[in-house]
């Protein structure tokens, strides 16, 4: 357990730290860390085509994916993300088309998460912030990441409220000062 010690002098313990990862630059680390699920694999396209790639698992908020095509420069992007698979289109590049093999194999990696009705509200508002963030919405990541500080906020509150005044009291103060 780590303790993270404020300025003004409070000790706050940390179950689990793992907040510099899910700010880290790289977008594999912070989506690792941040996601609760994610599948890997490989498919073998032909490039001009589109591919459908089922799930093992159903994704309860797939968030982003990622492809790598393996020995040839082609384009490849998820057309659609569903929970239970996604459609995958390929393109060769410009007019390197007569150079590209009838089908290329694509490494495939999906990140999201998975039983969402376990996780508090917060912490699926953050992570519905950083997929709107990775898909360049940005506007929308700042609604989600302020919906997600308020709700955490409000369950702390409770927690630590509940802990020295009592569920009664606790609710009665929070909604006194949600009011004002």
């Amino acid at each position: 357990m780590a303790i993270i010690h404020c300025v003004c002098e409070n000790k706050i313990p940390v179950n689990e730290a793992h907040d510099q990862s899910i700010l880290s630059s790289n977008i594999f680390v912070r989506l690792s860390e941040a996601s609760n699920y994610s599948e890997f694999g490989e498919i073998e396209i032909i490039p001009g085509q589109i591919a459908e790639i089922k799930f093992r698992n159903l994704f309860d908020f797939p968030c982003k994916a990622f492809f790598s095509p393996q020995e040839v420069a082609i384009a490849v992007k998820e057309l659609k993300l569903e929970k239970d698979r996604m459609l995958v289109l390929s393109s060769s590049w410009g007019n390197s088309f007569s150079k590209v093999p009838t089908s290329v194999k694509v490494s495939w990696s999906v990140f999201g998460l998975v039983d969402i009705e376990n996780l508090p509200v917060w912490y699926v508002h953050f992570y519905g912030a950083i997929t709107q963030c990775e898909n360049g919405l940005f506007k929308p990541a700042l609604l989600d990441y302020a919906v997600a500080f308020e709700t955490f906020i409000e369950s702390y509150l409770k927690e630590r409220l509940t802990v020295r005044h009592g569920d009664t009291m606790s609710e009665y103060l929070l909604k006194k000062n949600m009011a004002s």
